[in-house]
């Protein structure tokens, strides 16, 4: 019986250790549409308006650290600890700072009103349809 629960357990944490986040997509900053990094096949673009600075080069992830080399250069230009990372959101700091980004591909919900739909209550059709999940719940 240890032994089932051991293998299920290593399991268990193996899978879950699979759904690891990617940062190779482009980042669009949350505050502005037109600033951006971009991870790509170990290479980084870059564009911020504010400073006018646009750069290429490499980088490199080590454990939950994020090292920019700009093109031609030996050391490191920039290093960012990564806060956090989704499949939507990247929140990076560097000195005190953060930088909040979010996907390129994040869709934006719109909401069609803004009016929320007011609630019916309880009638025959909701008591119903718990009847029907139960009772499918019971037959499975």
């Amino acid at each position: 019986m240890k032994k089932i629960f051991s293998l299920l357990s290593i399991l268990f944490c193996f899978l879950f250790s699979l759904s690891a986040q990617n940062i190779e997509q482009k980042w669009i900053i949350s505050d502005s549409d037109k600033d951006f990094i971009e991870f790509q096949d170990n290479q980084f673009k870059s564009f911020f308006s504010e400073d006018s600075l646009h750069k290429k080069g490499d980088y490199q992830i080590q454990d939950k650290l994020i090292f920019l080399y700009a093109n031609g250069a030996d050391s490191p230009t920039k290093r960012f600890k990564i806060i956090s990372l989704t499949d939507s959101t990247l929140l990076l700091e560097n000195k005190g700072k953060s930088f909040d980004f979010r996907s390129e591909n994040q869709q934006i919900p719109i909401l069609k009103s803004d009016k929320l739909k007011e609630s019916r209550g309880m009638n025959l059709e909701s008591i119903l349809r718990g009847i029907v999940g139960m009772l499918a719940l019971l037959l499975i």
